[in-house]
């Protein structure tokens, strides 16, 4: 009975493990712009897949709702595209037309519904892939600019604003924003944001002048942001693989299904003698 204890405990924690890492893909929007990739729990040691990632201006980016294809928006020519995660090669699909000429700041694709979601520094768009038509939903509001989107695995919007350093929630019919609170830090230029649907994290980089860049998660109460390393002064796009995909299950969790099967065989047959 006590090996039996110390399986199941031996079992937990690695799928707690499992269940807290998550692999991040991003670009480096420094000169020359790198695409990487690593863990959650480590931003500072990253694999650096593509060291000349171009274009340099993809400043939206997500995965779909299967986890399985990236994509990326060029802000500068407005090109719709997918990146190769084993290479870092962009691939162009679509012109994304009806922006007009700000720039490109969000993309996120709802799990919820698989709609295309695409925000500039003060305004909301639907986005269909195939075309790259976009239809504008509205204004997020006055003194706004909104650098970056997150859908939750419930399919909530979120938005962060580097003229006020703070998170809102987001209407996705209307655009319209409410303030949730600050972040805590000085933001400045591109930053990056989203959700690790396996455990609800809200992760964010968070870039500040004098290329000071931080790897974080937000809190959806307060707003603050809390540190878990630094990225070396990267600033940094990017999207989390299972944050795609919330209906698979993830690996501790199917260990665990596996776990309690066979523990529930062995019980019956020591009952059983």
């Amino acid at each position: 009975m006590k090996k039996l204890v110390l399986f199941v405990v031996l079992c937990l924690a690695v799928c707690t493990e499992s269940l807290q890492a998550a692999a991040v893909f991003g670009i480096d929007l420094h000169w020359p712009a790198t695409f990487l990739s690593f863990d959650t729990s480590a931003p500072g040691t990253p694999t650096i897949v593509n060291p000349s990632f171009s274009p340099a201006t993809v400043y939206a980016m997500d995965f779909d709702p299967l986890g399985t294809t990236l994509y990326g928006i060029d802000s500068n020519a407005k090109m719709l595209g997918t990146i190769d995660t084993a290479t870092g090669v962009f691939s162009p699909q679509a012109t994304v037309t009806n922006i007009g000429d700000p720039t490109i700041t969000g993309l996120k694709i709802d799990p919820t519904t698989g709609v295309f979601y695409v925000s500039t520094g003060s305004r909301l768009f639907s986005l269909d892939p195939a075309s790259g038509a976009a239809t504008l939903l509205g204004a997020h509001g006055p003194s706004t600019l909104i650098i970056d989107l997150a859908i939750s695995a419930g399919g909530d919007m979120y938005a962060t604003d580097i003229a006020t350093d703070s998170l809102y929630s987001v209407d996705k019919t209307n655009g319209a924003i409410s303030l949730i609170g600050s972040i805590g830090l000085d933001l400045n230029f591109a930053q990056g944001m989203d959700f690790d649907y396996s455990t609800g994290v809200l992760y964010a980089a968070l870039y500040r002048p004098g290329q000071n860049s931080d790897f974080a998660t937000l809190d959806l109460s307060t707003g603050a942001a809390t540190i878990i390393g630094s990225l070396n002064g990267r600033e940094l796009e990017f999207a989390i693989t299972n944050s795609a995909n919330p209906v698979v299950p993830a690996p501790g969790a199917i260990v665990l299904g596996m776990m309690g099967a066979g523990l529930v065989g062995w019980l019956r047959r020591r009952h059983s003698i």
